[in-house]
């Protein structure tokens, strides 16, 4: 299955095609950053984490919903980009990088809690992969409807 072809006339000015791939860069950095190093070293940094990580659900919510931006860019950029792997197997790329990043991402929150792996990381890359999905599905479900629209 190929992703579908934008619709014509939608290509972005020269000067500002640097901005997608930027934002997807910077993107999987701020996912990839284990946001709970920072609680070690200072007190209100801590507080502050753990009153949004109340309780395990936000943690998986926050999961789903930065997985799920991820996939969209990422899905975004590989319908405009003309980088020849991409154009060969796109959705080969998607499932690599989305997959490569929940890995990393996963690692580095498991050894900034110096434990084990187990259930908990298990759950958090399925909910990393169901948001990936989520916003991969909704860019090519807006891209269909955007080709098949007449006119």
């Amino acid at each position: 299955m190929r992703l579908p072809d934008r619709p014509g006339g939608l290509k972005a000015p020269r000067h500002l095609r640097w901005l997608l791939p930027l934002t997807l860069l910077i993107w999987i950095a701020g996912i990839i950053f284990p946001f709970q190093w920072p609680a070690r070293l200072s007190a209100a940094y801590s507080q502050t984490f753990h009153t949004v990580f109340f309780a395990p659900w936000t943690h998986e919510v926050t999961h789903f919903v930065l997985y799920g931006i991820l996939g969209a860019l990422l899905s975004w950029w590989l319908g405009r980009t003309s980088w020849p792997v991409a154009l060969r197997h796109p959705h080969l790329l998607l499932v690599a990088v989305l997959v490569g990043v929940a890995l990393l991402q996963e690692g580095l929150q498991l050894a900034s809690s110096a434990r084990g792996p187990g259930a908990p990381e298990l759950l958090d890359w399925a909910v990393d992969l169901a948001g990936a999905g989520a916003g991969a599905g909704a860019i090519w479900l807006l891209r269909t409807i955007a080709i098949s629209r007449p006119g």
